[in-house]
């Protein structure tokens, strides 16, 4: 049971995991758009700035293509021979399932008013350049749930890496990881540029 929670990817064929996939984009996007959550890179969430619907359907997609091109490169160094481009295509967008939960979590009215609250308190620091003590509200238990939420896409993303190349082990992991830290990198790089022409 644990299993098919945390990782439905397994279940899913090629075609229906690219069906799958991109609707998973598409609903995160629009979510996200209402909740002004920006997925702002690989493995960021946060809740900031409106901007038009595109950003947050260009954030999914960069961060989505970004990683899907890495995991294609490591799988030639340790996959075994399997190599299902359209599967991992599919299934790297399925694995940002979890994208729609943070986002949601986000409409929530006591995590817009954090935010409202922070973004007060930020604008306040930014003009005095200084902050009383104890000004910056603890820490809200709505953060562990988006945290969670990035842990899970992390879980389905070496699922979905280790499905369609054959990959495990120790081998397995290490290209992973170093796929899912390139990835972040450039990703934040490219959507920062996207944020200059388009916000």
């Amino acid at each position: 049971m644990v299993k098919e929670i945390v990782a439905p990817v397994m279940r899913l064929s090629a075609g229906q995991s690219l069906v799958a996939g991109f609707a998973t984009l598409a609903v995160a996007s629009g979510l996200g758009f209402l909740a002004n959550c920006h997925f702002d890179g690989v493995l960021d969430v946060h809740i900031g700035t409106p901007a038009p619907f595109v950003v947050y359907l260009l954030e999914q997609g960069v961060n989505w293509a970004t990683l899907t091109v890495f995991l294609l490169l490591g799988s030639r160094y340790v996959g075994k021979g399997k190599n299902e481009i359209l599967l991992l295509v599919g299934t790297q967008a399925l694995a940002r399932v979890p994208n729609i939960i943070a986002a949601g979590v986000a409409l929530l009215p006591s995590v817009q008013t954090y935010s409202s609250e922070m973004k007060v308190l930020l604008d306040k620091m930014t003009a005095d350049g200084k902050l009383p003590l104890g000004s910056f509200p603890s820490m809200p238990w709505w953060m562990v749930l988006i945290f969670l939420s990035v842990v899970w896409f992390a879980v389905l993303s070496y699922r979905s890496f280790s499905r369609s190349s054959g990959a495990n082990g120790w081998a397995g992991y290490t290209v992973f990881a170093v796929s899912l830290v390139v990835s972040e990198v450039c990703s934040k790089v490219v959507i920062s540029l996207m944020y200059r022409i388009l916000m």
